[in-house]
């Protein structure tokens, strides 16, 4: 018998700063109903900023979640937004979150992580 070493399978979001994104919308028009949040990368920014799966993006950089049309064309600004960002590029989110609230407004950085030397400086802060 042959035992190898446990295999870590790292899979990247299909969108970036982080999130994946579970998109609602009416077929025939093709407008966005809902933004839902279905997944947080482990350590990103993201999650650092409370951002959990089943919150609902409600704005992306102003505009409304509804505004927007479900095409991934270049020209698109749901593809613009979330697809492709370059690391430094911001994206500002209004979010309600899943467990209720008031919606809150939350900045991304593109390539942001929470690393471990960060987190030890965020926790370990005294005010």
């Amino acid at each position: 018998m042959l035992c190898l070493a446990p295999l870590n399978v790292a899979v990247r979001p299909l969108t970036s700063f982080g999130l994946g994104l579970a998109v609602v919308a009416n077929h025939q028009t093709r407008r966005i109903e809902k933004i839902f949040i279905w997944k947080v990368a482990e350590n990103s920014e993201a999650e650092m900023k409370g951002l959990e799966p089943g919150d609902e993006i409600l704005k992306v950089d102003g505009d409304s979640a509804q505004s927007l049309v479900v095409r991934f064309d270049p020209e698109s600004k749901l593809r613009q937004s979330f697809v492709g960002r370059k690391r430094g590029d911001r994206i500002r989110l209004e979010i309600a979150s899943s467990r209720g609230g008031r919606p809150r407004e939350v900045s991304l950085t593109e390539g942001r992580d929470a690393s471990p030397e960060f987190l030890w400086r965020l926790f370990n802060d005294t005010p």
